[in-house]
């Protein structure tokens, strides 16, 4: 080996090693959790953010969130976005009823937290373990929240805003049961479950596949293109992504 690019190895080990040693990361542990401000002097894994705390019997693992406050601004962004696009929908909307739902979603999305929670993390410890891509190493500090399991079913622009979940029922049931307004779009839905999973599920009688809700998801329906082209296309995606932020108690 080249005796300069030894020494030059040899140097950048040891800036490396120094900068590990003096690495602090601040982990806060809320919910159902024994612990709260945990320091790690290293680097730590999502392996072992999970398998650190003390787990009480009330959280609801599925729901585990974990958020970074370097997301703040970015979701802050978001949020703005989205307010601003209710309002140009409000101001190019003639339908009495469809401005109704608008202005109540706005006071919903203004009173909602930005919470800087990490999308399409794994955070189920032993799927984490044994597919070690998702075992991610963290650099700065954090918060990993074990909420309690929340036994509602949300609803966006549907005759209630909430329903008592029930294991039994699919989507289907809880969109008959409690069904969307007419100016939506027929057919879709958008679902956010606990776990910030955001799908577009098709709903109706034509429907052939079973779809159902964790509890604490939301249920979402589409405004038309109609509504939507021209003022805000990717409206019915951007709230259902804004909603995947929000976090259980």
């Amino acid at each position: 080996m080249n005796i300069r690019l030894f020494i030059f190895s040899i140097f950048a080990m040891l800036c490396v090693s120094q900068v590990n040693a003096n690495t602090t990361i601040t982990v806060q542990y809320t919910g159902c959790v024994e612990e709260t401000n945990v320091i790690f002097k290293h680097q730590p894994s999502l392996l072992e953010l999970l398998k650190f705390p003390t787990v009480k019997p009330c959280a609801y693992s599925f729901a585990t969130a974990l958020m970074q406050p370097q997301l703040l601004s970015i979701q802050k962004d978001q949020k703005e976005r989205l307010l601003n696009n209710i309002q140009l929908l409000q101001l190019n909307e003639n339908s009495t009823a469809l401005n109704q739902y608008l202005r109540w979603l706005k006071g919903l999305i203004q009173l909602q937290p930005i919470t800087g929670r990490v999308l399409g993390l794994e955070l189920d410890s032993t799927r984490v373990e044994i597919i070690p891509l998702q075992n991610k190493i963290f650099s700065n500090s954090l918060t990993l929240h074990f909420p309690k399991r929340l036994r509602l079913i949300n609803f966006i622009g549907a005759n209630k805003d909430q329903m008592y979940y029930r294991p039994v029922l699919t989507l289907d049931d809880y969109l008959t049961k409690n069904p969307l307004f007419d100016f939506f779009e027929k057919g879709y839905v958008y679902v956010v479950q606990a776990n910030a999973e955001v799908e577009r599920v098709k709903v109706g009688y034509w429907n052939h596949q079973k779809h159902y809700l964790s509890p604490g998801s939301w249920v979402i329906g589409l405004l038309k293109p109609s509504v939507i082209d021209g003022v805000a296309p990717s409206f019915n995606e951007d709230l259902s992504k804004w909603l995947a932020t929000q976090v259980l108690p």
